[in-house]
C-alpha cells in the first residue's frame, strides 16, 4: 500500500527495463503493446500485467504452486458471445511451464499447429453445481517445442451456457474452442 492507505497495483509502476517486452513480442495479438502494464488485448479484453501468482483472479491451485516471471490477466465479463477471458503467464523456464500444464485437468488433449507454431492443448469443463444450464469452460495452451514460447502458458476461461436443457448456444465450451480457432498468434 502507498502512503495514506491507497492500494498500488504492481502494474502501475514502471520498474527498470520492460519486464513485459518478451510477452509483447511473442504474443502481439493477445497482450497490449506499448510500455504500459495494462491495456486492451484480443477482442477488447481488459489486460493487466501481474508479477505474482497471488495477483491472479483465477485461483486454480496448479497456478498457485509455481511462481511466474510476469503475466497478463485479460478479462471480458460481458454476457455477449465471445467474451472469453485469458491469462498469458511467463515462467522462468520451459520445465516450470510444463509442470503447471501437467498439474491442470484435461478431458481433451491434443497437439496442433497454429500460424506455423506448434502447440499442445488441454480442455475441460466444470458444470455449474446449481444450474444445469451453465458451465465454466477452461483451456490451457502451451508451446513446448517453440523456443520463443516454451516458457509460456495461455489459459482461457469462459463461464456461460452449457448448451443443454434448453440453454442457449453457443455453449461456453464452444466459445472457448472458437476463440482459439480465431485468435492469431502472429500479427497478420
Amino acid at each position: 500500500e502507498a502512503e495514506g492507505g491507497a492500494r498500488v497495483t504492481s502494474g502501475a509502476m514502471a520498474e527498470g527495463p520492460d519486464a513485459f517486452a518478451q510477452s509483447r513480442r511473442v504474443f502481439p495479438t493477445l497482450v497490449p503493446q506499448g510500455e504500459m502494464s495494462d491495456g486492451v488485448g484480443y477482442r477488447g479484453a481488459r489486460c493487466v500485467g501481474v508479477r505474482d501468482v497471488g495477483e491472479l483472479a483465477w485461483k486454480e491451485s496448479a497456478l498457485q504452486w509455481t511462481p511466474i516471471e510476469v503475466g497478463w490477466q485479460c478479462e471480458r465479463a460481458e454476457a455477449q458471445a465471445g467474451s472469453v477471458s485469458y491469462l498469458v503467464l511467463e515462467y522462468a523456464n520451459a520445465g516450470q511451464a510444463r509442470s503447471v500444464v501437467e498439474a491442470l485437468p484435461g478431458a481433451v488433449r491434443y497437439a496442433g499447429d497454429k500460424d506455423g507454431i506448434a502447440f499442445s492443448l488441454r480442455r475441460w469443463v466444470i458444470p455449474d453445481p446449481v444450474n444445469v444450464r451453465a458451465q465454466t469452460a477452461h483451456q490451457v495452451v502451451s508451446f513446448p517445442d517453440d523456443t520463443d514460447r516454451a516458457n509460456y502458458v495461455v489459459l482461457v476461461i469462459r463461464r456461460g451456457s452449457s448448451g443443454v436443457a434448453g440453454a442457449p448456444r453457443p455453449s461456453a465450451q464452444e466459445e472457448v474452442i472458437s476463440w482459439w480457432e480465431e485468435v492469431p498468434l502472429e500479427n497478420r
